[in-house]
């Protein structure tokens, strides 16, 4: 019962209009997406990760981890993540999308190591979430923020 009621809130509806991915979906393949852009994939990013989807979309563990491989799949089918960026930045607000970009950071500094690769990330979604230089400045200093944050707890 529990994995039919996942597999309907994961799956994307291919009857639909415009063949719309789940936010869930292009939320999980985005994060994922930061956290292995730069061909590493720990432990640290791996969990929060997590976290992050837990929290979001109030999902129980075995939730979370159907959904994260849903996502891994959605990666392997489509290799271009506009289509995951174009779902969000459609159905949020500029402040639902700053706090998707403050999880993005929050993976990205998970490792407590920024690639190249992932700063390049980063740009390349904030302008894909339509939003601007000082909003990813904003974000990446509130990831920065609330991790010190929970190191001093």
């Amino acid at each position: 019962m529990i994995l039919q009621t996942l597999r309907q809130l994961f799956s994307s509806d291919s009857s639909s209009k415009n063949n719309e991915i789940d936010l869930s979906v292009a939320t999980a393949v985005l994060l994922l997406e930061a956290a292995t852009y730069d061909d590493e994939f720990v432990a640290s990013e791996r969990e929060e990760i997590a976290k992050i989807l837990s929290k979001r979309f109030d999902l129980s563990e075995s939730q979370v981890v159907e959904l994260i491989e849903t996502a891994r799949g959605h990666r392997q089918d489509n290799a271009d993540f506009f289509h995951y960026t174009r779902q969000i930045a459609e159905h949020n607000t500029p402040d639902q999308r700053f706090q998707f970009l403050v999880e993005v950071f929050r993976v990205v500094l998970a490792d407590d190591v920024v690639t190249h690769e992932e700063d390049m990330f980063t740009r390349k979604l904030v302008n894909l979430l339509r939003l601007d230089r000082t909003t990813w400045i904003k974000a990446r200093d509130e990831a920065q923020r609330l991790k010190t944050l929970e190191k001093s707890q």
